[in-house]
């Protein structure tokens, strides 16, 4: 596959152009949302995307009937070293894997806290109805009370704006995430959960790195179109 540079300078621009310090912002990349409502939200570093990313994707907007894929990369706490990929490359791999599902679009992201990403997705559009996907170990630090002030108040503000769909990972079963939400349930109905592909269990962004370094085959590992850019731009080796 060969790389657009002119589209890999346009990403590159974007993104320095988003305000890590200012108030929460996002951005569509390319064309934004045809019909905005309810919309799976898959926030994440993508480096690179995954075959999990993709399944947690499609499933998590079948559970909770979202309308809509919005792919969006985050821009911050951004890992470095040797073996990553930058911002322009990775936007440029989701970028590609949203051309695989009608009803997807890509957006990039300032900041880390979903109550953050939730009101950067409404100023870019109020009509959006964020669905953030995200797996069990991240639904247990959501309700962490160490990342929070005022926990009660806090998570009430964030289920007001949006919902999640929560996916497994590695061991965890359904029956264990069910239990966790048993303590819950003040979030009925906010919270969906989905039970993903054995097979996608133990793949990772970072096995997809390791694995690569390695000298590895990693195509079963990642979206063809990201496997296809993995190869052209040289990553992870």
């Amino acid at each position: 596959m060969q790389i657009n540079t002119k589209k890999l300078d346009s990403f590159r621009s974007l993104i320095q152009s988003i305000d890590l310090e200012g108030p929460p912002s996002a951005a569509f990349v390319g064309s934004p949302v045809d019909s905005p409502a309810r919309c799976l939200v898959l926030d994440a570093a993508f480096n690179p995307p995954t075959v999990a990313h993709w399944g947690l994707a499609r499933s998590g907007a079948l559970a909770s009937g979202a309308s809509h894929v919005i792919l969006q990369l985050s821009c911050s706490n951004v890992d470095k070293g040797i073996m990553e990929a930058n911002l322009a490359q990775r936007l440029y791999m989701v970028a590609a894997l949203a051309t695989l599902k009608e009803q997807t679009s890509v957006t990039v992201c300032s900041h880390a806290r979903f109550i953050d990403k939730a009101n950067a997705l409404a100023a870019l559009d109020r009509q959006i109805q964020p669905i953030f996907a995200i797996g069990y170990d991240t639904l247990v630090r959501l309700f962490d009370p160490k990342y929070y002030e005022d926990m009660a108040g806090e998570l009430e503000i964030l289920f007001e704006k949006a919902e999640f769909v929560v996916g497994n990972r590695g061991d965890t079963d359904q029956s264990e995430m069910d239990r966790y939400l048993e303590d819950r349930t003040e979030y009925g109905g906010r919270i969906h959960t989905v039970t993903l592909d054995a097979s996608f269990s133990d793949v990772s962004s970072s096995n997809v790195r390791r694995r690569s370094g390695q000298g590895e085959n990693v195509r079963a590992l990642v979206p063809e179109p990201v496997a296809d850019l993995i190869k052209a731009f040289g990553l992870y080796t």
